[in-house]
């Protein structure tokens, strides 16, 4: 799997710093123990399902409430489809930008232009390129996944603050890094 996709200005960059399907939908293929049959999942699955997964696949048992869910049914029964529903966030210059794709495959961002807050609304399965935006004419559904999408981000455990870490390179690795370009 991946944590980003990259965008060949599909949108009008060359990033991968805005929330459009070429930058969220990335593959995640997963090789079981002892199955040699392949198997396509083709309904919506989430990076955050990656842990519980494996948890299950390793029959390891926690007592604390998991954001994911295990993927492992999906792969047992391939007739069986899930599509769940998908949050994708990111700060650009510390201005939060969130995402919501609902079960039906309708999708809600949220992004800023300039100072104001901007809805975009696309049906990925009749717009999968994500090309016209129907949020003007769809005030009702872009006010409904809108409320999803708002009591998503205040669930607990959703957001969780940063742990600062105390980093101390030394000169060797702070030039390793300078010569990847960071």
């Amino acid at each position: 799997t991946a944590d980003h996709g990259e965008e060949f200005y599909e949108h009008g960059r060359r990033e991968h710093n805005q929330l459009y399907n070429e930058i969220l939908h990335v593959p995640l293929i997963i090789q079981l123990p002892a199955v040699n049959d392949k198997l396509e999942v083709t309904s919506n699955v989430r990076s955050v399902d990656i842990m519980p997964t494996l948890l299950d696949l390793l029959d390891i048992r926690i007592e604390n409430k998991l954001r994911g869910i295990s993927l492992l049914p999906l792969a047992v029964d391939s007739s069986r489809q899930e599509n769940l529903p998908i949050v994708s966030t990111q700060l650009i210059y510390h201005v939060p930008e969130h995402s919501f794709i609902d079960t039906t495959n309708e999708k809600l961002m949220k992004k800023r232009e300039g100072s104001e807050l901007q809805n975009e609304l696309y049906n990925l399965t009749s717009d999968p390129k994500e090309k016209s935006n129907g949020a003007y004419e769809n005030a009702d559904k872009v006010s409904e996944l809108g409320n999803m999408l708002q009591s998503t981000l205040e669930e607990e455990g959703f957001q969780y603050s940063p742990i600062p870490v105390p980093l101390h390179l030394g000169e060797g690795e702070k030039e390793k890094l300078k010569s990847l370009g960071y």
